[in-house]
């Protein structure tokens, strides 16, 4: 499966894995699985951490040397998934949110969230803890 990790789950996998449930881990561990991240992370992730924001205490440029060492594959935002977010039902209004959904869909992607109403948007998402 391509598995694309949602911002918190991207982070956590890195530099907090003990917030992330065994079953969890066993699917990010699994090599029949490819780790990808988007770079809407990073953008998030370097918005939050300028405004210092204490669940967002990590350099975007460290997190992404570290998705990139670990091997995850960075999805770029194209207009194509720009286009799918005005498709969305407005079940979450965090633009990073939805276009993280909006990705998966598009890319055929299953996007991996600890967010519950992110999980909301169907097929295309998976609740983790």
């Amino acid at each position: 499966m391509k598995l694309l990790l949602d911002t918190h789950l991207a982070l956590w996998s890195i530099f907090q894995s003990e917030r992330i449930s065994a079953a969890t881990l066993e699917l990010l561990d699994n090599e029949d699985n490819e780790l990808l991240f988007s770079s809407i992370c990073i953008w998030e992730v370097s918005v939050k951490y300028a405004l210092k924001r204490p669940d967002f205490l990590v350099d975007p440029a460290i997190l992404r040397q570290a998705l990139q060492s670990r091997g995850d594959v960075e999805v770029p935002v194209r207009s194509e998934h720009a286009l799918v977010v005005g498709e969305l039902p407005l079940i979450h209004r965090d633009p990073f949110d939805r276009m993280l959904v909006a990705q998966a869909r598009h890319e055929n992607l299953i996007l991996l969230t600890s967010d519950v109403r992110v999980s909301q948007y169907g097929a295309s998402t998976r609740l983790v803890s």
